[in-house]
């Protein structure tokens, strides 16, 4: 009997540190699970800001090549181009959104 107590004994010490194991594996398991969630939020924010800082660029670029071409103009006393016209629109100020498009698709031709 005394051997089977010790035997029981055993047994119930090594099922409770089973079941520590088991539960330090969940607990893993959980912040491995937010630490990806985590990941793949900052992910996701990182190309949306690509994503902006590549139409900002494309903006600024198409605001060089009309800049370049009214420079151009000024110089050499040229009449006046679609860039500039686009530019000088009369509802804002900034190309609308047909020229800019065209503006964008020279710059992109030239390059």
């Amino acid at each position: 009997n005394t051997q089977m107590s010790a035997l029981q004994s055993r047994v119930e010490s090594l099922q409770e540190a089973a079941d520590a194991a088991t539960e330090h594996e969940r607990e893993a398991d959980d912040r491995l699970d937010a630490a990806l969630s985590l990941h793949a939020r900052q992910i996701s924010q990182r190309q949306a800001r690509e994503a902006e800082l590549e139409r900002t660029v494309a903006d600024i670029a198409a605001a060089l090549v009309v800049a370049r071409q009214r420079e151009a103009q000024v110089t050499s006393g040229v009449g006046v181009s679609v860039g500039v016209n686009a530019m000088n629109s009369k509802h804002s100020g900034e190309p609308d959104g047909d020229n800019l498009v065209e503006l964008k698709e020279k710059l992109e031709a030239a390059e």
